[in-house]
């Protein structure tokens, strides 16, 4: 017996029709006739019994049904537009799941405005102090979930069994959250390691700033009274306030110094340490580095939100939330410096947290790299309008992540909504549904079911704007060869799939407005016919008993008559003499 018991105040009265109390107590399970008031599980109880000779169970549903719905016309046309309902729920959510899912991991468009939105850097160096806000080597360890360790076994995502604690040397990994360290294990001269700050110095200027006020050629700049940054190509310069240093446009990180060949070749500057080498250029035929993070694996993946796998092994700790995958590399990236995980856990101190909160970890050579990220690249050639274009592509998709917010909301709400006014339907548990107003009834479903569909609509278009304005930005070129692929992932991984699950829904509450009105048309019908069959028979008894009056007038008449006959009969004739 599987029972699932349902509280209730006293404000509900629940009926339950053809259950007599004692009924009830045995199917329940409740020893006390008094509690059955107030501990329904008739309501959602499914009885399971395996001597039944049929070879199955009884599902109380189905008797509710039979008692509450089955013989009642008006309950059954009520209920066809709820199970459609409700079913359009489920898949509503599931959808909207699905959809913000596939923006959340898909978001070049983004990527791009955020590396323009960031200042160009004018100096990068390695030192004891920095200012939080300045730090570029901070990295973040992934939290963990609970799991099993098993010492010389390894490490499951599930929590040890009875056994394995009594006999397998086995214990349980606490979820631990994620935690940050800020220093870099850079590799000194003499082959150990030391901590430093990776820090910067940004200027006030970023691109995109500068694309709004249309500094796009050299003259613009000199029109803004702004300082022209050329590097050893012409066509590739940035502009910055007259006090401000030009920006870096690469950089080298290394134990061993660079020879004269290499130094002279892009006019790269020293920034000498006496146990390591720095080295920047600010003439490098590149657009400003913008962006550095520390990075474990083979590199920064496409989608920002995942973790790339080490080169050298095919998984991570089991049981990192997120786990590491063989993700496509981000190429826009460029590695500067490299150190080992193990040196980069103890110049932080951290390596005792790992041992005692991550169980098992495997602390292998796996080598971190320090990598940068230079200002995106646009043709010069391509119209301002483009750049328009990319900024309302970005805030479209912000729009269609807050309508799948939304909806995803909204599809919760009318599914307990709806669930209420069916479970009502089927058990009479907190009133007769004729009892209360029938519009209330209506425009609640009407409220959320074409409010909802509104939404739908809204973020469709929304969906169909942004797919054609990404076409538009692709067919005009404007973009390196990663950031236009970038671009067409967009498309391809995310506004097609969604254009298509909107659609989906679209056509599924068109399906669920068409039965409504089927049945709102057949409940006219039978309303209609009612109305004919209730005049009819008012007419028929208005006939009968015009008869009936007619018959006992005439009976009346007849009986008069025959008074009247009997009168004269007895009556005495005059005598005459």
């Amino acid at each position: 017996m599987v029972c699932i018991y349902f509280r209730t105040s006293n404000i509900f009265s629940f009926k339950i029709q053809n259950l007599t109390m004692i009924q009830l107590s045995n199917r329940c399970g409740l020893q006390n006739n008094k509690q059955i008031q107030m501990e329904i599980c008739e309501c959602c109880c499914i009885i399971c019994s395996s001597s039944n000779s049929n070879g199955g169970g009884c599902i109380a549903c189905c008797q509710l049904y039979d008692n509450n719905i089955k013989d009642h016309p008006n309950r059954r046309l009520r209920c066809l537009p709820l199970c459609f309902a409700m079913l359009f729920c489920i898949v509503a959510i599931i959808i909207c799941i699905i959809e913000y899912a596939l923006y959340s991991k898909n978001n070049s468009v983004r990527t791009i405005l955020d590396n323009w939105k960031q200042n160009q850097i004018q100096q990068i160096y390695l030192t004891d102090t920095c200012d939080q806000h300045n730090i570029m080597s901070s990295y973040q360890v992934p939290q963990i979930m609970s799991g099993c360790y098993c010492d010389g076994q390894g490490v499951w995502g599930q929590a040890c069994s009875s056994t394995q604690t009594l006999f397998e040397s086995c214990v349980d990994v606490q979820q631990d959250d994620a935690f940050s360290f800020n220093y870099w294990s850079q590799n000194l001269t003499n082959g150990t390691y030391a901590p430093y700050y990776i820090c910067q110095k940004q200027g006030s200027q970023n691109y995109f700033n500068q694309l709004q006020k249309g500094l796009r050629s050299k003259q613009d700049c000199s029109d803004f009274q702004m300082k022209i940054c050329e590097t050893t190509d012409s066509q590739i310069f940035t502009c910055v306030e007259q006090t401000e240093d030009c920006p870096i446009t690469d950089i080298i990180i290394q134990s061993v110094p660079l020879s004269q060949d290499i130094l002279n070749s892009n006019y790269w500057e020293s920034l000498n340490s006496t146990d390591f080498y720095v080295y920047v250029t600010r003439l490098a035929p590149q657009r400003p580095i913008v962006i550095g993070k520390v990075i474990k694996g083979k590199g920064q993946c496409l989608v920002p939100s995942l973790l790339s796998l080490n080169a050298n092994y095919s998984s991570d700790y089991v049981l990192n939330y997120p786990q590491a995958e063989d993700c496509r590399i981000d190429e826009r990236f460029k590695s500067i410096a490299l150190t080992l995980e193990s040196e980069l856990f103890r110049q932080n101190n951290v390596m005792d947290k790992i041992k005692k909160t991550r169980l098992g970890y495997p602390l292998y050579e796996i080598k971190y790299q320090f990598m940068v990220m230079n200002q995106i690249y646009l043709n010069s050639n391509c119209e301002t309008q483009i750049i328009t274009d990319l900024i309302d592509v970005g805030d479209n998709l912000d729009y269609i992540d807050t309508l799948l917010i939304v909806q995803l909301i909204l599809s919760i709400i009318y599914l307990t909504a709806i669930n209420f006014y069916f479970f009502n339907e089927l058990t009479l548990c907190c009133y007769e549904i004729k009892e209360i107003p029938k519009m209330t009834y209506l425009i609640t479903r009407w409220l959320f079911q074409y409010g909802f569909s509104f939404i739908i609509y809204y973020a469709y278009a929304y969906i169909v704007i942004s797919e054609k304005t990404v076409v538009k930005l692709i067919r005009n070129n404007c973009f390196e060869e990663i950031t236009q692929e970038s671009l067409q992932s967009v498309i391809d991984n995310s506004l097609k799939y969604s254009k298509s699950l909107s659609v989906s829904l679209l056509i599924m509450i068109i399906i669920l407005s068409v039965i409504e009105i089927v049945v709102a048309i057949f409940r006219i019908a039978r309303l209609s016919q009612k109305v004919i069959r209730i005049k009819q028979k008012e007419t028929m008894q208005e006939e009968q008993m015009k008869k009936q009056q007619e018959l006992a007038k005439y009976i009346d008449v007849q009986m008069a008559e025959k008074n009247n006959d009997q009168i004269d009969y007895q009556q005495p004739h005059a005598q005459y003499y």
